[in-house]
């Protein structure tokens, strides 16, 4: 495997990154092999490169199991890639089944399990949604007292960003009103926190991203409480919560 992945890096160059590094175009793990390319041009000709290495090599690919994905400028776009005449499905279409096996979790695993921040273990993964809700409700507030009054954030039906920010003031407000209150056995006074009515402009979108974020916990929350097996860590009064970081999570893979 190696022989064909240094074989196809000769002729080929991966991305660029803003940072300067250039990525390779192939990288390899036992089986399993992920292309990286700078056009859809570049993407083809290395496929077809790494077909003939691989028909030499006397294997082959399974294109029912692979999966694309083409990005441009931040965008999805809806371009194929085709192997041994044979469409690759993109990962939007048809979800990688093995990504399961490879976290070792079960089928009825929820999402609560990777993106909370309120279970015992934490994994550093993040919610796209909820980047996609704390990133919109930062520039509405960017936005609001703008002069341009064309300047809207577009968002969907289920979920509208200026509702979210008026939802997350509110609340603030109320803390403001009830103060910090004490958690377990924490004495008065023993943590503190900014407070809305004397933070600045900079500190009130911070304080509202935090609050965005802390609406989508108590949402994973209630649904944590409604799973009888997986959300029996609710009621664990003396274990003590652990944040995985992905130097820990590489070092438990080698």
């Amino acid at each position: 495997m190696n022989l064909i992945v240094k074989s196809v890096e000769k002729p080929n160059r991966g991305p660029l990154m803003s940072s300067g590094i250039r990525q390779p175009p192939v990288r390899a793990f036992m089986d399993d092999m992920t292309v990286t390319a700078k056009t859809l041009i570049e993407g083809r000709w290395t496929l077809e490169e790494l077909e003939g290495m691989i028909s030499w090599a006397r294997m082959k690919f399974k294109p029912s199991k692979s999966r694309s994905l083409v990005v441009r400028k931040g965008k999805v776009r809806d371009e194929t890639f085709e192997l041994a005449v044979e469409k690759i499905s993109t990962v939007g279409d048809k979800l990688v089944k093995c990504l399961r096996r490879w976290l070792g979790v079960t089928r009825s695993f929820s999402s609560v399990g990777l993106y909370s921040t309120g279970t015992k273990l934490q994994s550093p993964l993040k919610a796209l949604t909820e980047e996609f809700k704390v990133t919109n409700t930062r520039q509405v507030m960017m936005l609001r007292d703008s002069k341009d009054a064309k300047v809207k954030i577009r968002t969907g039906r289920k979920w509208k960003a200026e509702e979210a920010v008026k939802e997350a003031e509110t609340r603030l407000r109320h803390s403001v009103t009830v103060g910090v209150t004490a958690v377990g056995r924490q004495k008065f006074c023993m943590t503190t926190k900014p407070r809305w009515d004397t933070t600045d402009e900079k500190g009130k979108r911070d304080l509202v991203q935090q609050e965005v974020r802390q609406i989508e916990e108590e949402s994973r929350n209630i649904k944590a409480v409604g799973m009888k097996q997986q959300g029996s860590w609710l009621n664990w009064q003396g274990a003590r919560s652990r944040a995985l970081s992905w130097s820990e999570i590489w070092s438990m893979e080698g």
